[in-house]
């Protein structure tokens, strides 16, 4: 590979020139002027680029010289490098100036290098551009420098998509190593040289600092995959992410002990705060892959700072490469650096239930222990012997390094927590900073990111006494701030009003209010309606889920309910008015969810599918009150209720359903279908079947409207079964845990579950047989979400 590289005077570019090199490339290396026309350390690196590159002396980009090397030589790859930095830090830097040098006669260039063959072009941007890298937006240009950068970046990828040239884009952001300008590290080393401490004057600047010699490593194998053909992409490795207080202290730690020096850091109070309080980059560098060793790193660093008298006056060169012995030079001090334990390996998957990763030493086989914490507390502690091929094939160990810690139970979902993995016998951390894991519920992109615009009124329990109905209302969101019922159908009678309080809601700004009402009906003969005048301003999906409607008296279907009719459906403790009330209700808010999405009501879809209706609490009111005329099949797999619809519900067609599909009915023989708590109770295998079955069941373009269990319920199963979050966080469902109300009365005794969905399980896996049009939270009270589905 053949390379034409500008820039490469700079203390990034020497450094990127000498890896392209050691990793076989030719390197043509335009500079601004001759060799012997530089001073300082820039002469110091003039002098061994003379060993890796061409030199081609006053070349500037885009002048004549510089066109007449492009015509006069093929290259692979241009490395546009170089960019016009004199005077950077000055407010009145010339940015006009800059763009201008930086892309003189671009087009031109760009042409030249296509016709001659030339594959790709990898421009270096800096993560002081506007909009790159990660931090508080908006994300501006550090300054005028920055903004010149930026531009210049524009401009190029403008030229390479016009003239169908890739430009790649790698971005540096706070490099760090030997043959660098006077800057941070060496005013620091300088403060130790003189028995002073070093002082950091913007201690809160969360900064990203990476070793030069890492960075030119992942640099040499972009170009090199750059070359080689394919899009262009863009790259931003980072390297210690941490504030410039806590920077200060690393060097401490790591070159004063090699240099002999007490290395004392004073972080002074910041006051000035004219740049961005955090920019850094975020792609991870794979740097054992690459054969990269911290040490010796930080060994070489030490080495060069040694040779120059911890000046800048050089002395006698040494080839900047981290795998390079420091120079033979006596320490300031007789105290010898102190002995190093060099350990490589990584933190790969940090979740709420466990750490995986790899660690191993020197001899590249010794399994290490691991000690975990999490927010500064130790878990434990487990031997790094897993076996891993990946490590094998790289020759980083034989293979037997791995490690995975399970935490004893999920943690906190509520919380961030800051997890962190260090070598047990030498207390040295290894991977990334301790990685903050952000909460489960209401952090974005996590399994309970939970809907925070919740607008939903839900029946709780119903009592019915004499000329009055006691009634309990769950509201939830908008509808939490909702006043008294209306209608011309009641008197409505507020007797007490509480606060749900659990940190679910709480965690996501979500109020929960239930309602004590007293209801006396004028004609009770009549449903009662429960509307609310605030619920005019809101939008129709809305309307429906907060739209309820109860029998005026209990109704005459449930006059044969029994107990244990109905404690198959709703659990233990359930009663006839908890039953009437809510059954209602509920099959009130499905029909208006069918009216809104398909515009048309239920009834007009011609056979309907109850699925999974046990003693028919949402059947009965469905086929007798809201949608009378209705041809409604009930189907249910417990025979006990089965056989109670048979006898007690002429009107309605109950049929016994098998546990597993195929149902027996014809393709296409239902017009809609609803199923109230069903997906609430089966393992992932039979709701994946169950799902295509009702796809067959039902005709192409008809409405499917079932309810799940939300957020808020699993989460409340796992405070006491935490094995529920365990597979939630794994899998984005949960089915381990056995129903234990209905499940053992069936003939199979293990079919039923507790089963709980992520939103996100739903969103990927139902919508290869349905069109999820919308999920209401808690469109089928506090516990559950109804789910609107259109057949594909």
């Amino acid at each position: 590979m053949k390379v034409l590289f500008t820039g490469a005077s700079s203390f990034t570019g020497f450094w990127f020139v000498g890896r392209l090199a050691a990793a076989g490339a030719e390197i043509v290396a335009p500079l601004r002027g001759a060799p012997e026309t530089y001073e300082g350390v820039r002469a110091e690196r003039v002098r061994w680029l003379s060993q890796w590159a061409r030199l081609v002396s006053r070349c500037a980009f885009g002048e004549p010289a510089f066109l007449d090397l492009i015509r006069a030589e093929r290259f692979d790859v241009l490395c546009h490098h170089g960019a016009e930095s004199r005077g950077y830090r000055e407010p009145v830097f010339d940015v006009a100036a800059a763009l201008s040098a930086n892309t003189r006669d671009i087009a031109e260039v760009f042409a030249l290098l296509r016709e001659r063959g030339c594959k790709a072009v990898v421009a270096t941007g800096s993560v002081f551009e506007a909009d790159e890298g990660a931090g508080p937006s908006p994300r501006r240009a550090f300054s005028p420098y920055g903004l010149s950068k930026g531009l210049t970046w524009q401009t190029l990828k403008y030229w390479g998509e016009a003239l169908g040239l890739p430009v790649s884009k790698f971005v540096i952001a706070n490099p760090f190593g030997p043959y660098e300008e006077p800057r941070f590290v060496n005013y620091v080393v300088g403060r130790w040289a003189k028995g002073e401490a070093a002082e950091v004057r913007t201690p809160n600047y969360l900064r990203d600092n990476i070793h030069v010699d890492l960075l030119a490593m992942a640099y040499a194998q972009f170009v090199t995959e750059a070359g080689a053909g394919g899009p262009a992409r863009r790259f931003g490795p980072c390297g210690y992410m941490e504030t410039q207080g806590a920077f200060a202290e690393r060097l401490g730690r790591e070159l004063a002990p090699r240099l002999g020096l007490e290395g004392r850091v004073v972080a002074l109070e910041q006051t000035a705060f004219d740049e961005p309080l955090a920019r850094l980059n975020a792609d991870f560098i794979d740097a054992a892959a690459l054969g990269w060793r911290e040490d010796r790193a930080w060994d070489a660093l030490a080495g060069f700072y040694r040779q120059q008298g911890f000046g800048w006056t050089a002395k006698s060169p040494s080839a900047p490469a981290a795998s390079t012995e420091p120079a033979e030079t006596p320490l300031r001090t007789e105290r010898p650096p102190p002995p190093l334990t060099y350990l490589q390996g990584a933190i790969d998957v940090v979740s709420h239930t466990q750490v995986s990763g790899w660690l191993t030493d020197r001899m590249g086989a010794n399994p290490r222990f691991i000690s975990v914490s999490v927010d500064n507390s130790e878990q434990g502690a487990l031997r790094a012997d897993l076996f891993r091929k990946d490590l094998r094939d790289l020759k980083i160990s034989d293979g037997h390094s791995g490690y995975r810690f399970a935490f004893s139970s999920p943690l906190d979902p509520y919380c961030d927590h800051v997890i962190q993995a260090v070598d047990r016998d030498s207390g040295r951390s290894f991977g990334p900073l301790p990685a903050v894991l952000k909460r489960l519920v209401g952090a974005e992109g996590s399994p309970f990111g939970g809907e925070r615009d919740v607008c939903a009124v839900n029946v709780g329990w119903a009592i019915y006494e004499g000329d009055k109905i006691s009634l309990l209302l769950e509201a939830y969101g908008r509808a939490a701030q909702f006043g008294l019922p209306e209608g011309d159908a009641a008197v409505f009678e507020v007797v007490q009003r509480t606060k749900l309080e659990h940190r679910y809601y709480q965690a996501l700004g979500i109020e929960a209010v239930r309602t004590r009402l007293t209801v006396r009906p004028h004609d009770p003969s009549q449903p009662v309606a429960i509307r609310f005048a605030e619920a005019a301003a809101l939008d129709p999906g809305e309307q429906a889920v907060c739209a309820n409607l109860i029998p005026g008296r209990l109704p005459d279907y449930v006059a044969g309910v029994e107990k244990e009719n109905m404690e198959r459906v709703s659990g233990p403790g359930e009663q006839a008015g908890r039953f009437a009330a809510g059954g209602l209700a509920t099959a009130y808010r499905i029909d208006a969810l069918v009216r809104l999405h398909f515009g048309r009501a239920l009834a007009e879809f011609g056979r309907c599918l109850d699925w999974g209706a046990g003693a028919g609490r949402v059947a009965a009111p469905m086929a007798r009150i809201v949608a009378p005329g209705l041809a409604l099949t009930a189907t249910d797999i417990d025979v006990f209720n089965v056989e109670f619809g048979r006898g007690h519900y002429p009107d309605i067609d109950y049929v016994e359903a098998p546990f597993t599909p195929p149902a027996p009915f014809e393709a296409g023989a239902f017009g809609a279908i609803y199923g109230v708590s069903v997906f609430t109770h089966l393992t992932e295998s039979v709701q994946v079947a169950w799902l295509a079955e009702l796809r067959r069941l039902v005709r192409p373009g008809a409405p499917v409207v079932v309810s799940v269990h939300n957020d808020y319920a699993a989460l409340l199963a796992a405070e006491t079964q935490p094995e529920i979050l365990t597979e939630i966080v794994k899998r984005g469902l949960s089915d381990i845990v056995p129903d234990g109300n209905l499940g053992p009365k069936l003939r199979e005794k293990n079919y039923y579950r507790a089963t709980f969905h992520a939103r996100r399980y739903i969103l990927e896996t139902w919508t290869r047989e349905f069109e999820i049009l919308k999920i209401y939270p808690c469109g089928n009270g506090s516990t559950q979400d109804f789910v609107v589905m259109r057949a594909k």
